[in-house]
């Protein structure tokens, strides 16, 4: 009989727990986000009209019925008046500006393993242009074991054919140069 109980016992607590997160679930803010140019980044299909949300979580992307049927009748509405709605990119800080310059500029990251190769490679960058912002060459990627050796950087890069051109080294955690 006492284990009756405490089976009886046991199914009510899990029929409580679900029963609550079902309840929880279906009283989540939802909100439609309409009439925008909204960027998806599926190569299929790019750009959507409408976005619905429930909670934090997007439920529904395309066109406005259809994103109607993926959240309940209560959910609000909001206009967008034709503006862009972007993906957000969900961390403390971003380097994304850095990271596109990068494919643009000379960017030795693991290019180089010595200083005789970041020479060379800086010299290579030098001839072609590649890196050069206005009369500043800037080399990015650079690899952070470069920066214990500040004297043999200054050395290479502040005399001979870089005593009028400005040398820019940044390394490849876009945070030291």
């Amino acid at each position: 009989m006492k284990s009756h109980n405490y089976l009886l016992l046991a199914i009510l607590v899990v029929a409580l727990f679900f029963g609550t997160r079902i309840a929880v679930a279906d009283d989540a803010p939802e909100r439609i986000f309409y009439n925008a140019r909204i960027f998806t980044a599926e190569p299929d299909h790019p750009y959507a009209e409408a976005v619905a949300i429930r909670n934090d979580k997007i439920v529904g992307v395309g066109s406005r019925v259809d994103v109607e049927k993926a959240v309940g009748k209560q959910a609000e509405l909001v206009d967008l008046h034709g503006q862009w709605l972007l993906p957000g990119l969900i961390d403390s800080h971003s380097h994304s500006v850095q990271g596109g310059l990068s494919l643009i500029s000379a960017d030795v990251s693991d290019k180089v393993q010595s200083m005789d190769d970041l020479v060379t490679f800086v010299a290579e960058a030098k001839k072609t242009g590649k890196g050069m912002r206005g009369n500043v060459l800037s080399i990015s990627g650079m690899p952070l074991a470069f920066w214990s050796k500040t004297d043999a950087l200054n050395l290479r890069f502040s005399v001979g054919a870089y005593t009028d051109l400005p040398v820019f080294l940044s390394g490849m955690d876009y945070h030291t140069g």
